[in-house]
């Protein structure tokens, strides 16, 4: 039984240095809760989406408020003109060829007076658009801050679970070496034994069960920032202070 014991331990042990070989293996950046914030904006689709609309709606909005204003046109021409001028001096006839450049300009102001209120309702279309688009655009910001928050908290729990796992594990370890000491001065039975190690192993499995959940969530976060292949981030706790 001993022997059953220590290859499910050994099992165990492989699976956890399996997990954390490969999160070792990758490169890390230090990342806080804001860097995840803004790095996501700017990789989110729908928000840049809704940035580009914006962009949009502000220049419809121009537009319309322009349309209050008058139309002014402006053209100009220019012309040459040639051809003969005959004058009589002392008595003779005199023909002297003449070119003339004759430039003219125009300068048109227009208002429209009446439109059946076209151009005001244009106008509260395009401020309202707007607005919506602005609604719009904050609604995919809070949507992409609550996607992040829900995954980086994930990390940082499945963080804790990693400790506490390793901590009771530790503890339980410790309290086996007692039984073993206690069962060599027949002060404990083979059952106690037996039950520590069933233990120790049942643990080593919930260590191994939270570590390879941390992985799992940290690269469901690692997706959702969009950062390289092969980059994971060392997320930090989040500051409860409101500083």
């Amino acid at each position: 039984m001993k022997l059953s014991q220590s290859k499910f331990t050994l099992l165990t042990l492989l699976g956890a240095s399996l997990v954390w070989g490969k999160l070792k293996a990758q490169d890390t950046i230090p990342m806080n809760f804001e860097m995840a914030v803004e790095l996501a904006l700017t990789k989110n689709l729908d928000y840049r989406i809704q940035q580009n609309n914006m962009s949009i709606l502000q220049k419809e909005k121009q537009v319309a408020m322009f349309s209050h204003l008058p139309s002014v046109g402006m053209s100009s021409n220019l012309l040459q003109q040639t051809g003969q001028q005959f004058q009589q001096i002392e008595g003779e006839i005199v023909v002297t060829n003449v070119s003339n450049d004759i430039l003219t300009g125009n300068l048109n102001v227009t208002m429209p007076l009446f439109n059946s209120g076209r151009r005001i309702l244009d106008t509260q279309s395009a401020i309202l658009a707007l607005e919506a688009g602005e609604k719009g655009l904050n609604r995919a910001k809070q949507q992409v801050i609550f996607d992040v928050s829900r995954r980086y908290l994930q990390v940082l729990l499945d963080q804790e679970l990693v400790r506490i796992a390793g901590e009771n594990l530790e503890n339980q370890k410790q309290q086996l070496v007692q039984i073993e000491g206690f069962v060599d001065a027949g002060l404990r039975t083979m059952s106690d034994l037996y039950n520590q190690q069933s233990e120790v192993a049942r643990l080593e499995s919930v260590k191994v069960d939270a570590e390879i959940q941390y992985e799992n969530d940290l690269w469901l976060l690692t997706e959702y920032l969009q950062l390289p292949p092969g980059v994971v981030p060392v997320i930090e706790s989040v500051d409860h202070s409101g500083s």
